[in-house]
Formats: C-alpha cells, structure tokens, sequence
C-alpha cells in the first residue's frame, strides 16, 4: 500500500495494490498492521455500503465530539469526487476543502480523520461506495453544514432533487453547532 499525502496533513490518499490473473483480482482494502506502520491508529467498527445514483449528493455530514469518527471511504464500483472539508476551529486549514475523484480503477482510498466534514457526489451510474468509521454513528452528534456556504465556497453543482432534507437545509458552519 502507498500513502499519497493531500493539503491537509492528516487527510491521507490510500493506494493498494491490485493483483490480477486469469479468475479476476484481489487488493487489500484495509490492513490494521498496515495502517499501524503508517502512524494512523484506526480501528473499524461499522462499515456502511451506499449505492448512491447518478449525481446524488451526501454531505457535508460529520460526527460532533466527543464521538467525532475516522473514516476510510472508497468506491467499489463507479466514479465519484470526495469533498473533505477542515471544521477545525483552530486549524491553518479551517474552512477550507479539498476535493478527490475517487473511482473503483485507480485503487485509491480516502482517510478522513475526525474534525473533518464529509461529502461525497456520485459522477457515474452503478456507484457502489464503501464507508468504514471508527465511532458508532450517534444520533444527537451527528451534523451536516451548507453546501451552500459561502465562507467554504465548495466547488460544485448540486440537483437538489438527488439530495436528502438534511442538506438541503443544513445550516452554514457559523450558524452550526459544530465543536470540532
């Protein structure tokens, strides 16, 4: 596995190795000794599978203290962009974001460490993502901030008729409860 730094130091660009013959292939997808070698301490207790359609939007949702989540997202099928955004109050990188075309050939995973909103647009059909966390989803924690807002200036285009209530009228950061 190779780890390609990003913009923000603890966001982490995982690329396993894909191995192939005659029956198909195979990569490790996670590796706790793998991870360990890296410095990243990540211990998975849920994994979620979305199959999201064609320009479907999720996010951009994270997960309050004291049960802020890391997360590993990849996509298993199709092709997608990650949007990683810094929620840090006391972060050099707070509000901005970074964006990461994910799909299932470039054998790349996303490590997402807590403090860091999520979201995630579907840019092909038969997406299937999977979503590895650390921390139970909880369900008073859990938050989602404006695409929509201007101190953050995501870069995208939303069909809000493929997206859910919760981001619809999520609330900008300065207007949020957010404690990260």
């Amino acid at each position: 596995m190779k780890i390609i730094s990003t913009d923000f130091d603890e966001v982490k660009i995982l690329v396993s190795e894909k191995f192939c013959d005659q029956r198909g292939f195979w990569k490790t997808v996670y590796s706790n000794n793998l991870f360990n070698d890296y410095g990243i301490v990540f211990d998975i207790l849920e994994e979620r599978i979305y199959t999201p359609v064609k320009n479907a939007f999720y996010g951009i949702h994270f997960q309050n203290n004291p049960f802020g989540q890391n997360k590993l997202v990849s996509l298993i099928n199709g092709k997608g962009m990650d949007y990683i955004v810094d929620l840090r109050k006391n972060s050099r990188t707070f509000k901005k974001f970074i964006k990461i075309e994910l799909n299932s050939d470039n054998n790349q995973m996303i490590y997402i460490p807590h403090g860091f909103g999520h979201g995630f647009i579907a840019l092909s059909e038969n997406v299937m993502m999977s979503y590895k966390i650390d921390q139970y989803h909880k369900q008073n924690y859990s938050k989602a901030i404006s695409y929509k807002d201007p101190e953050i200036n995501l870069d995208i285009i939303i069909n809000e008729e493929l997206i859910s209530d919760q981001d619809k009228f999520a609330p900008f950061l300065k207007n949020s409860d957010c404690n990260l």
